[in-house]
């Protein structure tokens, strides 16, 4: 079984080789279905059973430091650094994410006792990125979801105690 969670996030993903059927169905310009704005999947139970028993959550918006200008937009032209002035840079669902994913990596590093290289190894491999919401412009979200699942021992014990201290 292999496995690559919705959000690789570094070079780490979990790869393997499968057979595969396919089925490809010609649609010709005078089938309804032809005029689809864009290909669609369609499945039953995959995405129920890629879906964590237990998980913990980290949002992540597109604020920075001030005077900051994250990687991600270091080399590009100008219009990225006329953000270094300010705290947020607007819309960025990518300054998003990595706010999620440090936040999660954070919590792997403090409370499972992981390494940063670890961490996003793990986070790359069994972590989810989601986008959480769009209208609340310019501070879109990006949720970071850690499943509890993968872990077992002293590791779960740690990471369920500092996610749920209730």
């Amino acid at each position: 079984l292999g496995r690559e969670f919705d959000g690789e996030v570094s070079i780490t993903a979990i790869e393997f080789p499968s057979k595969v059927t396919v089925r490809v169905t010609i649609i010709k310009p005078d089938n309804p279905a032809y005029d689809t704005d864009t290909p669609k999947l369609y499945g039953t139970t995959s995405i129920v059973l890629a879906s964590p028993t237990e998980w913990v959550s980290f949002m992540g918006y597109p604020f920075k430091d001030f005077k900051e200008v994250p990687s991600q937009y270091k080399g590009v032209d100008g219009s990225a650094l006329a953000y270094t002035n300010s705290a947020i840079i607007p819309e960025s669902i990518s300054l998003a994410g990595r706010n999620a994913l440090l936040k999660l990596c954070n919590f792997l590093q403090s409370a499972g006792n992981f390494t940063f290289g670890e961490s996003l190894v793990l986070a790359s491999a069994i972590g989810d990125l989601r986008i959480a919401q769009l209208v609340d412009k310019p501070a879109v979200g990006v949720e970071a979801i850690l499943p509890l699942n993968y872990f077992t021992g002293k590791t779960y014990d740690a990471l369920k105690a500092a996610a749920y201290p209730f």
